[in-house]
Formats: C-alpha cells, structure tokens, sequence
C-alpha cells in the first residue's frame, strides 16, 4: 500500500552500495515538474545491533530508503515535502541485497562497491552461497570481489577510474603476496598490465624455486653473500629455473658432513657450490670474473624480459577471436605470402592442434589409423574456425619463440639483422589485430632498454 510520508522523516540507507548517486540535475527539474511518480522503498529506522524499533520510533517513526536512493536524494533537493512510499519489513540482509540487486540490474555500482555490498552480507552472517542466491552473481564473481578487499581501496579506486577490464582483476589472484598484487594493480587500464602482470607472476615462481633450493642447501653447506675467490673454490653449479634439487648431482660426501661446503644463490638463474679454498696452476682474476659475472646477470635480464614479451605476443595470438581474424583477413594472407608460406605441410601437428584444440598423443605410435583421426579433428576444427586457424598457421610460420630478440651477434641491438626484421614484422601484423605494447617491449624493440647500456658497458670493461 502507497503512504505519503513526510520527507524530512525519511533518510539515506547507511550500508547502500552505491556511494556516488551521480548527477541530480534532470531528475531534480522533472520532479519539480511532475512530482514523484515512482514510489520509494522504504523500512522503519531501526537499531543497528537489535533490529527492532527504538523507543522513540514507536511514537515518531522515521524510516530509510531501500529502494529510490536517488528519486529521495533528488526530490528533496527540489524541495518536496513528502513522497509517495511503500513501507516494508524486509531484514537487514534482505536490505543489503535488494539494493544489492537493484543496483546492479542497472549497473549502477562499481566494482569495488559491489565487494564491499558482498562483504557487509557476510557480515551480517550470511554464508557466500546464500550471498550468491540472493545477489543474482555466480560464486566465482563473487569470490573474485570479496578478493578485491584485499587489495588497497585508494588503487583500487584509481583503476576503476581508468575504465580498468573487470577480468583484469581476477588475474591478479595468480600473485599470492598482496603487496606484489596493489603494485601490479597499479598498471590495471593501461598497456602494461599484462607485462607487469606475467613479470610478477614469474618473479613468484622464481621465489619458490630459490626457496626449494634454499631449504636443502642450507642442511648441508653455509650460504654466501659474496665470493672471495681466496677463500672458496668453486666444485658445482645447477640451473635452479630447470632443476630441482632431487634430481641435481651433488659430490659424493656433500650430506655426510665430513667437509665444509657453501653455495650462492645468483638471481640470475644459478647456484653454486663452493668448497674451501684449493689453489690451482691457473688463478682465477676476481676482477675478470666479478664482470663476467655482472654479463651473465644483464644477458639473464634481458633473456627474461623476452621470454616475457614472447609469452605475451604467444597468448595475445591464441585469444584472438575468430570475428577479429575473419576481420584481418586480407592482412593475415598477406603475412602468409610475404614470409614464402605454403601450406601446412612444415607445421608439427602437436603445436597447431594444441592452438585449435585437437587431440595429439605424441605416445600413441603413429599409425595410420591415428593420423586419420587427427586429420579428421583437425579438418573439423578449421572448418569451425577458418579465419582462427588461418591465423595459427601465419603465426607458427613466422618461428615466433622466446629466443626472439633484436641483438646482434646475442649482445648488440640492431634493427639490421633478420631476427629483428622479422619481430619488427610480427608486432606490426599483433598492433593492427589490437595488440598493445608495453613500455618494456618498446625499450626491447628501439635498444633504449636499460639493460642493453648495462651489458655494452659490462662487455667494454673487460
């Protein structure tokens, strides 16, 4: 039943959603010319820990918006003195996720507004799948705003002013440590997000691997901070990125404790085990190897930052839609001709069925019946895709892989050289399919990479 309540006796709800009501000014003008014609939701105020009417409510109620937030917020403005409402007694739960509901059936409500309605649910007691069933959201959209609480609320509040990708924000629950995550937060709308993203997330493993590595080591051998060429020998190095310490060979005696052994951890991509000074016929210059040393990190880091940006390019390909490919057409024959591609004929089918989805079972011996059975999938997939696969296949005819680079001879940087050509090549084609670069990429591509300098400085000092 429709009740006319006196204005000044309704009030904002103090736990709605939505904290910015937008702009009033064409709502205002067409309730002063034609009133309220929607009427409000509203419940009698009531204690915030007993849920019922406080003394004073009993002999003068006052009552709070649920639904209309804007349509009072407005009315008032224009100066009426009473608007048309609905009373209800809904509970505080049922309040939070009507307006909950209501907010975002006009994707009124910004990401962060919706965790923190989410949250104040879970709050009040509710459970997530009952959050779920009275919000309208799945449990992973859910999950994934009660994750953006973690996050610094000031960031968060920047991205979303950037026009940030809802997806983007899920990603971010691939770095486990939250300090890591409001940094790459920082980059969310702009187009190094995911460079930062993928850089972090392989700083992570690296982390993990070091500390695997970190954990058995140190049971047997002390670590070192730095070489003294004088006092340690070098006995045996490992590449903790590819190797566990299961599966690496240690000297013989290296557990039993007999002799004193001491490793380095190089973030770099190495460790070495050192034992006690042993003299040899020929020394090794501390100089010489500290520069050699300082190469090696530089060459690592620019290793590091390609396989990044190839990750990238690789990823960026294998999502491109069949709409946008079917789209590039003409520019996708036209890569496929100038690079002198004929078919599929040089293609491993392991590679170009994994990008179409096709079962290859490397283990299986290859018979013929086999290879009937992956042509027919095969044929069935680029039948489904055509203007996708025709893409696949310009793609993999380019050689694309992490060793990719713009160096000459593995230390210059070069526009002249083949390998630099052909990247040149590649990110044209990426940008016109709606590729962004990121900075560190542009730094690879144009040699202004701080990297670069290091190593060409490294490399004239010996």
């Amino acid at each position: 039943m429709t009740t006319n309540i006196e204005i000044k006796r309704i009030s904002a709800h103090p736990n709605n959603p939505r904290k910015d009501l937008g702009d009033l000014t064409e709502l205002i003008e067409s309730i002063k010319a034609n009133g309220v014609l929607q009427n409000l939701t509203v419940v009698p105020w009531v204690s915030s820990i007993t849920n019922a009417p406080s003394d004073n409510q009993k002999t003068d109620p006052l009552f709070t918006v649920v639904i209309g937030h804007r349509r009072w917020a407005a009315a008032l403005k224009a100066g009426l003195k009473e608007v048309p409402c609905v009373i209800s007694d809904m509970n505080k739960i049922t309040q939070i996720s009507t307006m909950l509901t209501e907010n975002i059936q006009r994707n009124d409500l910004t990401i962060l507004e919706q965790a923190e309605g989410f949250q104040m649910m879970i709050d009040l007691g509710e459970p997530v799948k009952a959050v779920v069933e009275k919000s309208g959201f799945s449990e992973t959209t859910v999950r994934d705003r009660l994750e953006i609480l973690k996050l610094d609320r000031d960031i968060v509040q920047e991205s979303i002013e950037r026009d940030a990708n809802i997806t983007d924000y899920s990603k971010l629950k691939k770095i486990e440590d939250i300090k890591t995550r409001n940094k790459v937060l920082e980059t969310i709308g702009t187009n190094n997000f995911d460079h930062t993203l993928k850089s972090a997330i392989s700083q992570q493993e690296k982390a993990k691997k070091i500390k695997k590595w970190r954990d058995y080591l140190s049971r047997y051998a002390e670590e070192i901070e730095k070489i003294d060429y004088k006092l340690y020998s070098r006995i045996i190095d490992w590449d903790y990125g590819s190797l566990s310490p299961e599966d690496a060979e240690f000297p013989d005696d290296f557990e039993d404790g007999t002799e004193k052994y001491y490793f380095k951890v190089e973030t770099w991509g190495r460790i070495y085990l050192y034992g006690d000074y042993v003299e040899k016929a020929s020394e090794i210059d501390p100089l010489e190897a500290e520069r050699k040393q300082k190469i090696a990190e530089k060459r690592a880091g620019l290793e590091e930052a390609e396989q990044i940006a190839f990750e990238l390019r690789q990823s960026f390909i294998a999502n491109v839609s069949n709409a946008t490919a079917k789209k590039h057409y003409v520019d996708i024959a036209i890569l496929i001709v100038e690079n002198q591609y004929h078919g599929y004929g040089g293609i491993e089918e392991q590679i170009l069925g994994e990008y179409l989805d096709v079962t290859f079972d490397s283990s299986i011996e290859d018979t013929a019946e086999q290879r009937k059975a992956f042509d027919n999938e095969r044929e069935l997939a680029v039948r489904a895709n055509p203007y996708r696969a025709l893409l696949f296949v310009a793609y993999l005819g380019l050689n694309d892989n992490s060793y990719a680079n713009w160096r000459h001879g593995g230390l210059y940087h070069t526009l002249r050289s083949d390998v630099g050509k052909n990247l040149n090549q590649l990110y044209a084609f990426l940008v016109k399919l709606g590729y962004v670069m990121s900075d560190a990429e542009k730094a690879l591509q144009d040699g202004t990479h701080k990297c670069y300098e290091q190593l060409e400085e490294s490399q004239e000092a010996i």
